[in-house]
């Protein structure tokens, strides 16, 4: 070693000055792309369930826009993540099965497709804790009613599935006992 040099010595000072620092690259986060929006309803597509979730979704879209509301529906590649969207109060709804219906907790369900040949019905999950989730639920079963007696609900599920059956009314109406 021939000398000491203040050349090679900055380097090597700047570099132990940015360990004590602490200093890291700027974080990512949703904010820095506009308002980060929250999911309204939260639902869950699972191979093999039989269950038609792009008609679900459709006749939920279908029956809050009947009423002038376009909430943010989210459809989650698992049934476990969908129910902790609504547990953890992520998400105010969730389309899911009565099974999905918590067991503890303020909840209330609304029926909107009788389901198939095995009678398991799908049902629209609503917390009982806040007002998005109060204005929703109104929202839902007012709107859900209308699609029901002018059509949009049967041409819905004929798009998808052909023909409905003509007691289609009379089964939702046994689902949800608050209906008139």
């Amino acid at each position: 070693m021939k000398g000491f040099s203040i050349f090679r010595a900055i380097p090597l000072l700047f570099l132990l000055l940015s360990f004590a620092a602490g200093a890291t690259a700027p974080r990512i986060s949703a904010q820095m792309f506009g308002v980060e929006k929250k999911d309204d309803i939260a639902a869950y597509s699972s191979a093999g369930s039989g269950r038609d979730i792009d008609m679900l979704s459709e006749l939920v879209m279908a029956a809050f826009a009947e009423k002038g509301l376009v909430p943010i529906l989210d459809v989650m590649p698992s049934r476990q993540l969908a129910r902790y969207a609504l547990s953890s109060g992520d998400a105010p709804s969730l389309v899911g099965l009565q099974e999905d219906i918590p067991a503890r907790g303020n909840y209330r369900a609304v029926a909107f497709y009788p389901g198939d040949q095995e009678g398991k019905a799908d049902f629209l999950i609503f917390s009982r804790e806040g007002k998005r989730a109060e204005e929703l639920y109104r929202a839902f079963n007012a709107g859900l009613q209308e699609i029901l007696k002018n059509g949009k609900y049967r041409k819905i599920v004929e798009k998808h599935h052909g023909r409905l059956p003509q007691d289609i009314a009379l089964k939702l109406k046994g689902l949800n006992p608050g209906w008139k």
